[in-house]
Parts: structure tokens; sequence; C-alpha cells
């Protein structure tokens, strides 16, 4: 009986923790690590863009994550939002907290989702003022 009861128990609490990893509701395909595959701009390979960079997204919040030699990190925090109609909204309001330097993206921005599937996603930018456009091309990591 007891080998019975430990079993039920450990069956609820491998229910209860994974039940705790989508604070504040299901977020559909944006939640978890997103690898940024590639960065362009207008076209062409970002050239000081290393690989090595990464969006995650769970409830309200975004990290942008860069990832350095060692293991070392970069870890920037902010806020996201999608709005009906496909355009994902990002804001870094704390200052100590700014997109990655590499991304180009300004504090306060929107991105046009131009595909989210369940391991793909493309994201576009373009700059107001220059009229750049930026793709980024991430694939789900986990």
């Amino acid at each position: 009986m007891k080998a019975k009861a430990s079993t039920i128990i450990a069956v609820l609490l491998a229910i209860v923790a994974a039940a705790c990893t989508h604070n504040n509701g299901d977020i559909g395909p944006w939640f978890g690590a997103w690898k940024v595959e590639a960065i362009t701009v207008d076209g062409e390979p970002k050239a000081d863009y290393g690989g090595n960079l990464f969006f995650e997204f769970q409830s309200t919040v975004v990290k942008m994550c860069l990832v350095g030699d060692h293991h070392s990190t970069v870890n920037v925090i902010g806020n996201w939002d999608e709005d009906s109609g496909g355009v994902l909204h990002l804001n870094f309001p704390d200052p100590r907290h700014q997109p990655i330097a590499v991304t180009g993206l300004p504090a306060d921005c929107r991105l046009s989702v131009k595909w989210n599937g369940s391991r793909h996603m493309t994201l576009e930018w373009v700059n107001p003022d220059t009229g750049q456009t930026t793709v980024f091309s991430l694939k789900k990591w986990k």
C-alpha cells in the first residue's frame, strides 16, 4: 500500500510541477526559449551576429539572452504582447535592461510576425528612422 501511495504522490507532484511552467495561463506557441538562428538587414546577413542570441517568453515577460565565451551571458528583461493583427510589441522600460545591441531594436518596438509555427518563427522590424528592414529567424530551443 505504501508503494501505491508513493506512486500517486509522485504523479501528483509531477503534474503540479508541469503546471507551474506556464504562469498566468497558456501563451500558445510563444512559450519557451527561441534561438535566433539568423538576423538579416535589408536581406543581407548581419555581419556581427554570432548565432548566440535567445528570446524567451513566459506570461507577459520576454528575456533576451546573449551567450558569450565560457558560458557567460547577458540577460535583459522586458514585456511583450501580441495584438490580433500579428504584431509583437516588445517594451524594455528599465534603462538597465535595454534590447541586446546586435538586434538593433529600440526599447519600445513593434515587430511583424511573418511566421509563427510550432518550431520556427520569423519576425520583421522596419526601422522608422532609416527604413531598414531587419528580419529575425528563430527556432524553438526548448
